[in-house]
C-alpha cells in the first residue's frame, strides 16, 4: 500500500510560449504572436505527487477532474511520471476539469485565468477510505481554493481527516492564497483554522498565506514565527511548518500525541527549528513550496529525525527552483542527500536567529527547541 495519499487541487496549466510584445499589445482586435504551447499539471495533487515520486515514494493520487479533453491530458501528464500514479483521481461527468491560463509577457509579471471546475464539487464522500487502508498519511493541498472545502468553515474538509485518523492516518494540511475577490477570500479563515486545525497533525502554510489569514502584516521575525505558530498549535496542530522562501522553514511542534509519535518517535516533540534555504540558481519558483512539502513528507515516512527531514525538505524545494516548471528540477532522494552530503551551501536567513545553534545538515535548533532544555 502506498505510504503517502495526497488529495485536493489539481488542474491543467495552459502556458502559451510568450516571447515578444508586452501588457500594451493585448488590447481588443489585436493579435499578439506566441510560440509553441506547453501543458503542465497544476495543484497540490500534482505538484507534490510528482515531487514524491521523483524523490522515490510512489503516492496514491487523488483529485477530481471532468470526463473531458482537459481532463484526458491531466490523466496524460501524470502517467508520463509513473503507470498507474492516476488511477485514483475521481472523473466526473457532470463536472469539467480545472485549467489555469497562464500568460507571461516577457519581463512582467504573469497573470492567470482560472476556472475551478471539479474542484469546487470535491466532497468526502467520493473518497474510498476502505481502498486506502494501511496508508500511513493523507496530506491535503489547497482548500482555499477548493468551494466545498473552504465553506461552512471547513466542515467537509474536517470529514476528510476525521476518516484518516479512523484509519489510523497522520493529516497534513497545506494552504495557498485565496484570491481575495473570489468567494474564496470572503471565508473567515480564523474561525476555518480554529475548526480545522483540531483534526490536522501536521500544518504546512507559507508565511504570506499565514499572516494573510490571520489578517497580519507584522515583520518576519523569529518572535512573530513562535506566537504565531504557538497560536495554531494551540488551536490543535500538532506540529506547524511555515515556509518562508529564501528564509528557509521554521519548525515548531509542543508534546505530540502517542499515535503520532508512533510513526515517527517522540524526538519530534517540544522542537523548534529552521532549515535555512539552499544557494541555487532560480530559474522560476512555481511549486518550490509543494516540492519542499514532498520532501519533507518523504523524511517523515521514512522515519528520518527531525533535523534531516527538514533538511531534505529544503533541498528539494532547492533542486525543484533550479528548474522553470513545478517538478521537473526534484531529483531522487539519494541524489538531494549526496548533495546536502557534500556541503551544499545555504542561506543566512534575514531575521535574527543569533541566539540559536548550528545542528546537523545546517540546521538551526532553537532556545525554545528539547534538546535545549525544552520550552
Amino acid at each position: 500500500m502506498c505510504k503517502i495519499i495526497v488529495g485536493g487541487h489539481i488542474c491543467l496549466d495552459i502556458i502559451p510560449t510568450w516571447k515578444e510584445g508586452n501588457w500594451e499589445k493585448l488590447s481588443p482586435g489585436s493579435l499578439v504572436v506566441t510560440d509553441e504551447l506547453k501543458f503542465s499539471t497544476g495543484g497540490c495533487v500534482a505538484n507534490t505527487g510528482i515531487s514524491l515520486k521523483r524523490l522515490g515514494i510512489t503516492p496514491l493520487l487523488i483529485g477530481k477532474i471532468g470526463n473531458d479533453e482537459i481532463g484526458k491530458l491531466i490523466i496524460d501528464v501524470i502517467e508520463s511520471n509513473g503507470k498507474g500514479l492516476s488511477d485514483h483521481l475521481i472523473v466526473s461527468s457532470k463536472d469539467h476539469s480545472s485549467y489555469t491560463i497562464v500568460l507571461s509577457p516577457p519581463d512582467a509579471d504573469r497573470a492567470f485565468l482560472h476556472y475551478p471546475g471539479a474542484n469546487d464539487t470535491f466532497c468526502a464522500q467520493e473518497i474510498e477510505f476502505g481502498s486506502l487502508k494501511g496508508s500511513e498519511v493523507f496530506h491535503f493541498g489547497y482548500p482555499s481554493v477548493m468551494k466545498r472545502m473552504s465553506e461552512k468553515d471547513g466542515k467537509e474538509l474536517i470529514k476528510i481527516f476525521t476518516k484518516a485518523h479512523e484509519f489510523q492516518m497522520v493529516t497534513s494540511l497545506d494552504m495557498t492564497m485565496p484570491a481575495p475577490t473570489s468567494s474564496y477570500g470572503k471565508t473567515n479563515w480564523q474561525k476555518f483554522l480554529k475548526n480545522v486545525l483540531p483534526h490536522t497533525d501536521v500544518f504546512l502554510p507559507s508565511v504570506g498565506e499565514l499572516f494573510y489569514m490571520l489578517g497580519m502584516n507584522p515583520p518576519l521575525t523569529v518572535k512573530t514565527l513562535r506566537l504565531v505558530s504557538e497560536q495554531l498549535i494551540q488551536w490543535g496542530a500538532q506540529m506547524v511548518i511555515i515556509k518562508m522562501g529564501e528564509d528557509g522553514l521554521y519548525f515548531r511542534s509542543e508534546e505530540i500525541s502517542d499515535s503520532l509519535a508512533e510513526l515517527v518517535s517522540d524526538q519530534w516533540s517540544e522542537r523548534e527549528l529552521i532549515a535555512p534555504a539552499f544557494k541555487v540558481k532560480i530559474a522560476g519558483t512555481t511549486g518550490a513550496g509543494d516540492a519542499s512539502i514532498a520532501g519533507f513528507l518523504t523524511g517523515f515516512v521514512e522515519k528520518m529525525d527531525p533535523l534531516k527531514a527538514l533538511a531534505i525538505a529544503s533541498a528539494t524545494g532547492a533542486f525543484c527552483v533550479e528548474k522553470i516548471d513545478s517538478t521537473s528540477g526534484v531529483r531522487p532522494l539519494s541524489t538531494v542527500l549526496e548533495r546536502i552530503e557534500k556541503g551544499w551551501e545555504m542561506i543566512r536567513p534575514k531575521m535574527k536567529v543569533k541566539d540559536w545553534k548550528k545542528g546537523k545538515y545546517g540546521v538551526l535548533i532553537g532556545p525554545h527547541d528539547s534538546e535545549e532544555g525544552g520550552c
